[in-house]
């Protein structure tokens, strides 16, 4: 996994919708590709919406950086919760990509998600033997 996004995130709100990729999943993928390398660092990249929150959100978030801020947090939570080695974790809040006046929730629906990265430290053998078992791999 280079980088993939948890979510959609329900409008306004830090649970997922029913169908979406989420934590569980992340983590099966990271442990699936992990191989023999250890998952050292995870950035994670929280985003919400163009639209403005009603005001019993705002009183509880602030504003869409802070639901941003809250739902990458639960990520963090739910994506280190039991690991044996916690990889350091970065979070970061970043604003909507989609813009326009006649947008729907439903066009939106890629910024209410949390992009996460991993870091991987690779094997002792060193970067260029797993690269060309890499390579080798992908033949």
């Amino acid at each position: 996994m280079l980088a993939r996004s948890i979510g959609p995130f329900v409008l306004g709100q830090e649970r997922l919708e029913p169908r979406a990729w989420g934590p569980r999943d992340a983590r099966a993928e990271l442990e699936q590709q992990a191989h023999n390398r250890q998952l050292v660092q995870l950035i994670l990249a929280g985003s919400a919406d163009k639209f403005e929150l009603e005001r019993p959100l705002r009183k509880d978030y602030g504003s869409n950086r802070g639901l941003a801020q809250k739902r990458a947090d639960w990520v963090r939570e739910q994506l280190t919760q039991g690991m044996p080695a916690a990889p350091a974790v970065m979070v970061l809040v970043g604003g909507p990509l989609e813009h326009g006046v006649r947008l729907t929730s439903a066009d939106t629906a890629p910024d209410r998600s949390v992009a996460v990265c991993p870091g991987w430290r690779l094997p002792p053998s060193g970067f260029w033997s797993w690269l060309s078992s890499r390579s080798r791999n992908a033949r």
